[in-house]
């Protein structure tokens, strides 16, 4: 049966056109077109995902976590491989998701079309997440005309990173920011899906990230946070899951009212958690039919899910792998008969897992994430806890420090983050559980959620700093998984406790769930990007970066001129820290290659990358210094640089006329070194 993964193609095609086409310069119909295919490719290859698990009766929507879980994995392993963008890497394998989905629709026994609750299902999965992602997804069309991106600053590097996998100008180049330097090995897996589509729409990463990497990755967090629910209390439960989770105001709202504890801005200003969280919901459900069943394939898929989350978001693998593992043997037969065995080897992992973190900081672990700063606990608390003004505990953690030493007042501090984390649900959980007591497994799946707060607590004790000196990087950003998944357990537990009462069956519980998911709609649609914005001091102005009309319409002469094989390069690169610099949004907003952007950052990364760094800045700092245009010209070439771009008025001092620019514009000059 074909028909249901065309109708909610067609779905979540027409919501994701609906966000991006205001915002986007392709073509409308070209864009439709790409979608639909996108999105039939997707709903095709999870469907082959949930057969080959042995779960094709799980509701539609799970289909869309695993397609993007399948493809976006397939996807970024090709071009590892192989010099390829993603358009090309990515054509395969939705060809063989679509061909291997229709053949086998039609040789297996018929299966029955989707119900109203799976196209329901699927209808409100795609409008919250066009809730959440609408300014976002206009971002593009706000900088053109107020000049201000109305989104998190991260979304540069996002564009740039896009790029890399995607446009034919930056395939084989390497780093993007450090042109011809070996792409390091990172969470890339989210990105696939938005730079395959690079090639056909002709966008550069900006528009990419905000108008479609956000929503589909909202869609894949919706899907899964559905399929988890119906799993736990049937189809009102996924509609209760979607509600607790998209709909329900965070803890950033009320109690603490701690922003960088606030899952909807977290979604929004990391949107590869919203891939890893759909994919992770999804590995849960898959490992509870495992328990329910014994089914080999549901165990060996859910392991899969479990292993892709490393490569969408490692922070939330980082999670998600003890707590999957704890449930899994918690719920397994030979742990029941010889548990003592059991609590022995966990002993054993725990003290193995504590010597590995005492022993990172001797061990190569690669210049992105040398662990050489120490443990993380004392200076992550200090950020979490202090430097999140305006909270509703301001100071509160200071004073405990000080009033009762750093043993007690750091046992409070982690004990502060679970409130400011889960707000109401730390309190919700415990009230779900009790109502549903004699039906609850904590020997199975039902463990999942308590072993992700005892995790995350062991995570924030134990975890190191990277060498970027980000203390915040492992501690805070696996939080995410703990909130979704209370969120939809307790909503789960509340419906299905509801269910056996009274009168009130199944059926009746979904209509009222869903139709008062709908009513919510229109309430959401006004205030979610109100809701999501950053409510910490420090992050107003990054939410909000400029760039100047004169840098734009330089970008854009850019975009038309470079070809594959050029780099760009900035004058003026300033050494300290700067959260973007010219160099980094030229490349998010053209997709050319720059020879060095951040300097700070490829300095911080350490290694190889760093002395390389460094003798590119000395580099450029010469050509500043060039005696005349020709002698300038002629160092640019020799570092291999096509475009020179100067922003600065009065710069570059061997043409402060400007006489040899190929662009020219109040500040901004672009000088092409190979024309003469």
């Amino acid at each position: 049966m074909i028909r249901g993964p065309l109708a909610a193609s067609a779905i979540a095609a027409a919501v994701l056109f609906f966000l991006a086409v205001p915002a986007v310069s392709a073509p409308a119909g070209a864009l439709l077109a790409a979608l639909a295919l996108l999105s039939w490719a997707v709903f095709a290859s999870g469907r082959l995902v949930l057969r080959a698990a042995g779960a094709i009766d799980l509701p539609l929507a799970a289909a869309w976590p695993a397609g993007v879980a399948a493809l976006g994995v397939a996807t970024l392993a090709t071009v590892a491989i192989a010099p390829l963008t993603a358009f090309a890497a990515l054509v395969p394998w939705a060809i063989l998701g679509i061909l291997g989905d229709v053949l086998l629709a039609r040789r297996i026994p018929p299966e029955p079309p989707p119900g109203r609750t799976d196209l329901v299902a699927i209808v409100l999965c795609a409008l919250l997440a066009a809730a959440w992602c609408r300014e976002l997804a206009g971002a593009p069309r706000a900088l053109e005309l107020q000049g201000r991106l109305p989104a998190w600053i991260d979304f540069f590097i996002h564009g740039g990173v896009i790029s890399q996998f995607g446009d034919p100008r930056a395939i084989g180049r390497g780093a993007i920011w450090l042109a011809d330097y070996p792409r390091p090995v990172y969470h890339y897996a989210s990105y696939m899906l938005p730079a395959a589509l690079a090639v056909p729409l002709d966008l550069p990463g900006l528009p990419l990230a905000t108008s479609l990497w956000v929503p589909i990755g909202f869609f894949a967090l919706a899907s899964g946070g559905y399929a988890l629910g119906a799993a736990l209390a049937g189809p009102a439960g996924g509609v209760a899951a979607l509600a607790a989770l998209l709909v329900a105001p965070d803890a950033s709202n009320y109690w603490l009212r701690n922003g960088f504890y606030s899952f909807h801005w977290n979604m929004l200003s990391h949107p590869g958690s919203t891939y890893a969280l759909g994919t992770a919901l999804l590995a849960v459900v898959l490992l509870q039919r495992w328990i329910e069943t014994r089914a080999r394939a549901a165990l060996a898929a859910s392991l899969a899910l479990v292993a892709a989350t490393f490569v969408f978001r490692v922070h939330v693998f980082l999670l998600l792998l003890p707590a999957w593992l704890a449930v899994l043997a918690l719920a397994s037969r030979t742990v029941a008969r010889h548990p003592k065995r059991f609590l022995l080897a966990g002993a054993a992992l725990a003290i193995a897992a504590l010597a590995g973190l005492r022993a990172l900081p001797e061990l190569p672990l690669g210049e992105s994430w040398a662990f050489d700063q120490g443990q993380a606990l004392e200076r992550f608390l200090h950020q979490v806890h202090d430097r999140q003004e305006p909270t509703g505990y301001e100071g509160a953690y200071r004073r405990a420090r000080e009033a009762y030493g750093d043993a007690i007042g750091l046992a409070a501090g982690v004990l502060l983050v679970y409130p400011a984390a889960l707000g109401a649900f730390l309190v919700l959980l415990p009230a779900a559980m009790w109502l549903v007591r004699k039906r609850l497994r904590l020997r199975g799946i039902d463990a999942f959620p308590l072993a992700l707060i005892a995790f995350y607590g062991l995570i924030m004790v134990l975890a190191p700093v990277p060498s970027h000196q980000d203390s915040t990087d492992l501690t805070h950003r696996p939080f995410v998984l703990l909130y979704a998944a209370i969120a939809v357990w307790t909503a789960a537990a509340f419906m299905d406790w509801l269910s056996r009462q009274g009168e009130h069956g199944p059926g009746r519980l979904w209509q009222t769930a869903a139709l008062a998911c709908a009513l919510a709609l229109p309430v959401l649609w006004v205030l979610a990007a109100e809701l999501a914005r950053p409510k910490f001091g420090w992050g107003w102005e990054l939410a909000r970066h400029a760039i100047a009309p004169d840098l734009r319409a330089g970008a854009a002469f850019l975009r038309t001129r470079s070809r594959a094989g050029d780099t760009f390069a900035a004058s003026g690169l300033a050494p300290g820290y700067a959260p973007i610099d010219a160099p980094t949004a030229l490349v998010a907003l053209t997709a050319t290659p720059a020879f060095l952007a951040r300097p700070w950052y490829q300095v911080f990364l350490g290694g190889p990358r760093a002395a390389l760094a460094i003798r590119r800045y000395n580099a450029l700092k010469a050509a500043e210094h060039a005696s005349t245009p020709s002698a300038a010209m002629s160092e640019l070439r020799k570092l291999g640089v096509r475009w020179y771009v100067v922003t600065k008025p009065g710069e570059p001092s061997w043409d402060p006329a400007r006489s040899r620019a190929a662009f020219n514009r109040g500040t901004v000059a672009i000088y092409d070194t190979i024309s003469p």
